[in-house]
């Protein structure tokens, strides 16, 4: 192209075309859209769902996190009480595990839900938690059974010298190896 000022002077001047300007792609389509079937394109890793199939997979999602969770309480209880009837059969003492009284406490305003005071005989931990404690004790019991029929001495093992009972179970299972 020859500019107007250089033709006008007579002299023809190359000028470099003018670059367009740079625009941004905008897309105008929704990010939900409304066709029944989801569109995945791979290229530019966009997904495309309806509303209708986004509500489907969250009811699954939750569906399956209820069955799973309520599945996983059951199998901790049950735990809980396969290794209650092990202490039992050992001879291990499990009181301080449970209340001896009936707690204080009753409906007071602050209270929410069907939340009662402990009675007497309920657990003081989650299932969970006994699960964990009354495994410790059946292990450390089965451990002492082990050290007592190979020889190794443990007179010195005893609460008083550890805080814990997993400490207990850990320096039984040091001393056995």
């Amino acid at each position: 192209k020859m500019a107007a000022n250089a033709l006008l002077g007579g002299a023809p001047a190359l000028v470099a075309p003018r670059a367009a300007p740079l625009r941004r792609k905008t897309t105008t389509k929704p990010r939900v859209s409304t066709t029944p079937r989801a569109a995945v394109d791979l290229a530019s890793g966009t997904v495309d769902f309806s509303l209708g199939q986004g509500a489907g997979a969250l009811g699954i999602v939750i569906g399956a996190r209820v069955a799973l969770v309520g599945l996983a309480k059951a199998g901790i209880g049950g735990n809980v009480k396969k290794y209650t009837a092990k202490c039992e059969e050992y001879g291990i003492d499990t009181s301080d595990l449970y209340h001896t009284e009936d707690q204080p406490g009753g409906d007071a305003w602050y209270l929410v839900g069907e939340w009662k005071p402990a009675k007497a005989g309920d657990p003081k931990q989650s299932d969970s938690t006994m699960v964990g404690i009354l495994s410790t004790r059946v292990k450390t019991h089965e451990l002492l059974g082990e050290c007592k029929d190979k020889g190794v001495d443990v007179a010195d093992v005893t609460p008083a010298n550890y805080a814990t009972e997993k400490m207990i179970y850990n320096e039984l299972r040091k001393r056995l190896a």
